[in-house]
């Protein structure tokens, strides 16, 4: 018996911890973000686009259709993030909603499709 709780001691202990940053945390930094959170949300980005991306090369219906013209930056980004989030509609998000659920919202509302949904490409 102990050493199984020393084991699973163990195996707690050794397993990576990963933490999403929530609506919670985005709005309390106010702006001011460490360079790893900069890096994180730039992450949370390029991880959706190329998902979309991947959707548009596969001839599916893409979740969002950002003008051809036009490229997001990080700044783009935060700025998207913080104007969704004052939107009354983010009224109904609780405050641990991962923020990586919140931009792919934003990016949706943002550059919606025309193509009708279920529809492919």
């Amino acid at each position: 018996m102990f050493r199984t709780l020393v084991f699973l001691a163990a195996m707690a202990a050794a397993a990576p911890a990963v933490a999403e940053m929530e609506i919670r945390e985005f709005q309390a930094a106010k702006g001011n973000f460490s360079a790893s959170t900069q890096t994180y949300i730039a992450g949370l980005y390029q991880g959706i686009s190329w998902s979309n991306s991947k959707l548009v090369f596969d001839k599916r219906q893409p979740m969002y259709c950002p003008p051809t013209t036009f490229t997001l930056n990080y700044e783009n980004v935060i700025s998207m993030l913080t104007t969704h989030l004052e939107h009354p509609s983010a009224a109904t998000m609780r405050p641990d909603t991962p923020i990586g659920v919140v931009l792919l919202t934003a990016l949706v509302a943002n550059f919606p499709c025309q193509t009708p949904p279920g529809t492919r490409m």
